[in-house]
């Protein structure tokens, strides 16, 4: 029998009124030193607790949801508690809600294992609430968030668990992690083989046509696409007119030349995204703002109606969610555009996380 506390718990948590959010200030902070653990979550074993499945029917109690919002300052597991509880539910945009009769626990998942890795076992540490609010509910719904409540063990610390790194979280820093998305590139083109080589509604022998036009991020101009080009292809958010950077029947010309694509007049996601791919090391770049003559029905009826093998044919596509129009910043790429707000906390000499929402 293996043991998930340190030691015997002796007192209950007390049942409290509705208590005010804590501070996002708190939710900024990088923790890197060992964090001080209430009288609660000191008694938790937390290498045992990811070493063993502990199903959700023995989920270890942890507290009153209030209570351990209270103590988010002074205790860095209700501090992962509660930052994971109040971006997930949404808190902040539902300040009126009623928490005070909901208590917490933590439970474990067993995750998926790597054919290489058969004998490995990954377990997830999950937080489980008594009952989640209506109002929270439908926030969860409507935004498409996971209803699961998450603490990642960061993949830095997972060989202190005899585990390998895969299936662990990452450090999300403010710069993107270009060597990390040129591994993930070599996984998917030499490990993936035709499981991403194409889709399951594209004829084999489909190619791309002759009048697709593409910018060559090196000469900084407009190009027909080269017999059997390789590029990549961007997905973004227009946000209203753009007549300064579109590709019309009167610069078409000037573009197709070298260096003729005044970058002076391009909004923030399509120079970040030119950026970004000179960082990977590919040359072509599909946007159809510049590729396709905006002002030309009859080259925009032909582009629009091969779109589908435009994006089918790409090495990747880079799909700018991070904000609501081309003006804006793709975050990452250029300092200060991007802010994680990445909560990390050690905790007993191991490194925990609460993952970050998908957009």
């Amino acid at each position: 029998m293996f043991c998930l506390f340190k030691r015997r718990r002796t007192t209950r948590t007390q049942d409290s009124s509705l208590h005010p959010l804590p501070s996002s200030q708190a939710e900024e902070n990088l923790i890197e030193e060992d964090s001080p653990l209430c009288s609660t979550c000191s008694t938790l074993d937390l290498r045992a607790i990811l070493r063993y499945a502990i199903p959700r029917r023995h989920a270890v109690p942890i507290g009153h949801l209030t209570d351990i919002f209270d103590k988010c300052n002074q205790c860095g597991l209700c501090r992962l508690v509660t930052t994971s509880i109040r971006r997930m539910w949404r808190l902040d945009e539902l300040p009126g809600i009623d928490l005070a009769a909901i208590t917490c626990a933590l439970y474990t998942v067993e995750t998926s294992r790597l054919k290489r890795l058969r004998d490995v076992h990954h377990h997830r540490l999950y937080i489980n609430t008594s009952h989640r609010p209506r109002d929270a509910t439908i926030a969860l719904i409507a935004t498409q968030l996971p209803l699961s409540l998450e603490i990642q063990l960061l993949e830095e610390d997972a060989l202190k668990l005899g585990r390998p790194k895969e299936l662990h979280g990452r450090r999300v820093n403010r710069n993107v992690n270009i060597g990390l998305l040129k591994r993930w590139v070599h996984i998917c083109e030499n490990e993936h083989a035709q499981k991403c080589e194409t889709v399951w509604w594209r004829d084999a022998g489909e190619v791309l046509p002759k009048t697709v036009r593409v910018l060559d991020v090196t000469r900084m101009s407009i190009v027909s696409a080269p017999p059997m080009c390789r590029y990549v292809a961007l997905s973004y958010v227009w946000g209203g007119t753009g007549e300064g950077y579109w590709t019309t029947r009167a610069n078409l010309k000037k573009r197709m030349m070298q260096g003729g694509l005044d970058t002076s007049v391009l909004p923030g996601t399509i120079l970040d995204t030119i950026q970004l791919i000179r960082q990977l090391g590919e040359r072509y770049l599909w946007i159809d703002a510049l590729c396709i003559v905006q002002d030309d029905l009859e080259d925009k009826a032909v582009q629009i109606g091969v779109m589908d093998i435009i994006y089918g044919s790409s090495v990747f596509t880079v799909f700018a969610l991070g904000g609501i129009s081309v003006r804006d910043p793709l975050p990452g790429i250029r300092p200060g555009t991007r802010d994680p707000q990445q909560q990390v906390v050690k905790i007993q000499g191991l490194h925990f996380a609460v993952p970050l929402t998908f957009l």
